[in-house]
């Protein structure tokens, strides 16, 4: 095992760690998990709030976009959402997409549902995944980076997203969801979509996690019932398109969809780890995919 680890990434061991900041993904979870977000819910004051902190963020990492502002705004029948998509462009004209929903329940017979789980980690990890690839020599893919709103409103802004995306639906060849990354009582990070695409099985096999992060398979075959996570989140409109996914994710604890999943209740040990590993498996995606 150390052995593939030393090797895995064609880097020497730590690399990645280095790129990986602790202070900066525990203060963007702080931040969009705050009361002044109000809960994030889509179309909110609190939204606003939270895709402007988005936006400053991947300005300050130097990302690129193909509208003013990262912003690309959708309509539906409660309203108007705004996805975020930036990008980094590679070598190759196919495209990897990284994601994860910014948006959250909003505030609820006064109590405010913050979603630090539920998404400002996965919001946080993508941004420093995206710190990490875009400090790279060289990649091999090209890729975006989505902040999908309207998540918990059904997948909205990413329905929206497959159905108008910025590059041709075609080169996507992959997409990377990230949603609820920050806590497990078993220390466990499951990895959904391998039973739809097989061959993406070995490639996250070949990625060894950091010690005490066990990554786990499963949630994705109907015979699961409502364990089956392969419609649980933004992944599941990429599914729709024929394009495969790796979704990323805890298993739902005592606070999931509560007004209890506040920043304090993160596991900033395991938090950490899983960047860290999702980080690692990135470099190895572009490299190997």
């Amino acid at each position: 095992m150390a052995w593939l680890l030393l090797f895995c990434l064609g880097q020497p061991p730590g690399a990645v760690a280095q790129e990986v900041h602790p202070a900066m993904l525990f203060h963007d979870v702080q931040v969009l998990a705050h009361d002044n977000m109000q809960g994030r819910k889509t179309g909110t004051e609190g939204n606003r709030q939270a895709r402007a902190y988005i936006v400053r963020r991947l300005k300050e990492i130097g990302l690129q976009g193909f509208a003013p502002n990262y912003s690309h705004t959708f309509n539906y029948p409660q309203g108007e959402g705004i996805n975020l998509v930036a990008y980094i462009k590679g070598q190759s004209e196919k495209y990897i997409v990284v994601s994860a929903h910014y948006d959250h329940l909003g505030v609820q017979e006064g109590q405010v549902f913050n979603g630090a789980d539920d998404n400002a980690s996965g919001v946080a990890a993508a941004l420093q995944l995206a710190t990490v690839l875009n400090q790279q020599s060289s990649l091999r893919y090209s890729w975006l980076f989505v902040f999908f709103d309207a998540e918990e409103d059904g997948l909205l802004g990413a329905r929206a997203f497959v159905n108008k995306p910025p590059v041709p639906l075609k080169n996507i060849v992959l997409n990377l969801n990230f949603d609820m990354l920050s806590r497990s009582s078993r220390h466990e990070l499951y990895v959904c979509g391998t039973a739809h695409y097989p061959k993406l099985r070995p490639l996250v096999e070949r990625c060894v996690p950091p010690p005490g992060l066990r990554i786990a398979f499963g949630h994705d075959t109907p015979k699961l019932g409502t364990q089956d996570w392969t419609n649980a989140s933004d992944h599941y409109a990429f599914h729709q398109k024929g394009i495969p996914f790796l979704y990323f994710g805890v298993e739902d604890h005592p606070d999931y969809h509560r007004p209890t999943d506040d920043y304090d209740k993160i596991d900033r040990d395991f938090y950490l780890k899983v960047v860290k590993y999702l980080a690692q498996l990135a470099l190895l995606i572009d490299k190997q995919l």
